[in-house]
């Protein structure tokens, strides 16, 4: 018997970038399958507009280095974890006052919704400049 579990996916952190414009968030992927997992593509749901993460990589703020968002595809090996960044741009401004946020993960050929809770995972973007560079040391 073969193990087909579904991923697990959790938010690190959000974060408001642009003037209330962009949001930029650091998810967490946990495969528990025997197969690999290739994440495609990514929709913020409000109301009822899809907004796509951006297809290519941001550049985002860092003190010491230059970091950039992570792009889609994202693949993860069978057993294995990954965090990753992505930015969602030109986003109405309350988008980041809500405390849930809706997604919609296009993982191979299936879709999985996801609500986060959001409201205690808000980083100002000081704190992101920290987090980065402590994982550009890495």
């Amino acid at each position: 018997m073969t193990n087909h579990r579904k991923p697990t996916i959790n938010i690190n952190w959000v974060s408001e970038m642009e003037f209330g414009s962009q949001i930029t968030i650091s998810f967490f992927i946990n495969n528990p399958s025997v197969r690999s997992v290739s994440i495609t593509d990514i929709k913020l749901l409000f109301g009822t507009r899809e907004y796509s993460v951006t297809k290519y990589p941001n550049r985002l703020a860092g003190s010491k280095k230059i970091a950039y968002s992570d792009s889609l595809p994202i693949n993860i090996n069978p057993y294995q974890s990954e965090s990753f960044i992505v930015p969602f741009q030109f986003l109405p401004k309350d988008v980041f006052g809500k405390s849930n946020i809706d997604f919609v993960f296009s993982i191979g050929e299936k879709q999985i919704r996801n609500s986060f809770f959001i409201a205690q995972k808000h980083k100002t973007p000081e704190q992101v400049v920290l987090i980065l560079d402590q994982q550009l040391q890495q």
